[in-house]
């Protein structure tokens, strides 16, 4: 027996690590379940699993592979029609509720420039567990590989037909809720790409064109991934502007982890009143305003505009604002000289750095709103950074005392 343990032993030794990746990140919605066509745990020997870097990843025009990987078969033609083959894909999820479910991919045909649309676009699909069709078609052929095909012809597009008998039909399922169901997918044309897989309950019937991106007119059922909502803002929404003055009115802060974030005035009763910078969120009045002869809808001084978010991925948040025009702030500059005295930065976030000459002492720091109303002070600052983080965005005055002077200094500084 001892050879022939050392020959079975030799074996095992052998045999090659088969290349596998765990199913574990399904997104469910009340009415839908989505997943990434990498996230499996079956036997991708046969598949390619393409990400930046890699010299065949495709990027996309508008919107590339979501969490920026996809699946791509690379095995022999038609390999996966029988049922568990080495090419068959498996991916387990659970009826979020009960309905009728369309399932749609959203593929990609890596053609060259005389490709044609109906290569590279097709795999093998059929499902498993209690459920019933929602087809012309018994539920056994929807138990049973069939060839499921659509286009994205150089570009990210979707796979959204099921052929049966020469037939072409929506793929829908009836499932219900609790249900645990096994979905396969298998290889059929050699370069067909899949981004991502999606059930989602179509009882309203839901067109899906040949040739759409589903991530783009589908958004809401992305997959997971690290940014698939829309920017959040952290500035307020309200600011005190003082009248007769063009500089910056409100600044529009929003944080998001798909960088750049690009902003829009999309609305509000007065937004014809006012220019926003795409980049900073600065936002200006057209002309300046005069809070005698009020120029807002409602003739009270209180603009209203409402401002749009947009990260780098097209998502995109909304918020209404409102400016206050006051009159002239009540509070009364000094004869300090103010060629020497220096704020920066301005607009400024957390801190401001204050500058006087030669001194970086002084007896006495306040900080106004446009109000005049006293909002900080500091006794004895001995150091240039003053920590303005504890403040709203908006507008305010610093006045500053300095020991041995004979009078103080204010000057504007803008929070963001």
């Amino acid at each position: 027996m001892r050879p022939l343990y050392h020959l079975l032993l030799l074996v095992l030794i052998c045999v090659p690590t088969l290349s596998t990746n765990a199913q574990s990140n399904i997104r469910y919605g009340e009415y839908f379940v989505v997943f990434e066509a990498e996230d499996t745990d079956s036997d991708m020997s046969k598949w390619t699993i393409r990400k930046p870097g890699d010299a065949a990843y495709y990027l996309g025009n508008d919107l590339e592979a979501i969490n920026q990987g996809y699946l791509e078969y690379t095995g022999p033609w038609a390999a996966g029609k029988e049922h568990g083959s080495d090419v068959e894909l498996m991916y387990k999820f659970t009826a979020p509720s009960t309905g009728e479910y369309r399932m749609v991919m959203r593929m990609y045909q890596p053609l060259g420039p005389d490709g044609k649309g109906d290569q590279k676009n097709d795999v093998f699909v059929r499902l498993e567990g209690n459920f019933t069709t929602a087809t012309s078609k018994p539920t056994s052929e929807l138990s049973t590989n069939h060839k499921f095909w659509g286009r994205g012809v150089r570009k990210w597009g979707s796979a959204h037909k099921l052929e049966i008998g020469g037939g072409h039909l929506d793929a829908r399922y009836a499932l219900t809720e609790g249900e645990e169901y096994t979905f396969y997918m298998s290889g059929r044309s050699n370069g067909c790409s899949i981004d991502y897989i999606l059930f989602f309950d179509d009882t309203q019937r839901k067109n899906v064109a040949i040739h759409d991106d589903i991530a783009v007119t589908m958004p809401d059922f992305l997959p997971n991934g690290p940014d698939q909502i829309g920017p959040v803002f952290t500035s307020v929404a309200q600011a005190d502007f003082e009248e007769n003055s063009t500089e910056v009115a409100y600044i529009a802060v929003a944080t998001d982890q798909s960088d750049p974030i690009s902003y829009a005035i999309t609305g509000g009763l007065d937004n014809e009143n006012f220019t926003i910078d795409a980049s900073s969120g600065e936002v200006r009045f057209k002309s300046a305003p005069n809070f005698g002869s009020p120029t807002d809808a409602n003739q009270d001084n209180i603009y209203e505009i409402q401002i749009t978010a947009t990260d780098a991925l097209e998502f995109s948040t909304v918020q209404d604002i409102t400016i206050t025009v006051i009159e002239s702030s009540s509070v009364v500059l000094g004869n300090f000289d103010t060629e020497e005295l220096q704020i920066y930065p301005n607009p400024a976030r957390s801190t401001i750095n204050i500058l006087h000459g030669e001194s970086d002492f002084f007896e006495y720091v306040a900080i106004y709103n446009t109000g005049g109303l006293l909002v900080k002070e500091v006794f004895r600052l001995d150091q240039k950074a003053l920590d303005i983080s504890d403040l709203n965005p908006g507008t305010y005055f610093l006045k500053i005392d300095k020991i041995g002077a004979d009078s103080g200094s204010t000057l504007r500084f803008v929070v963001k």
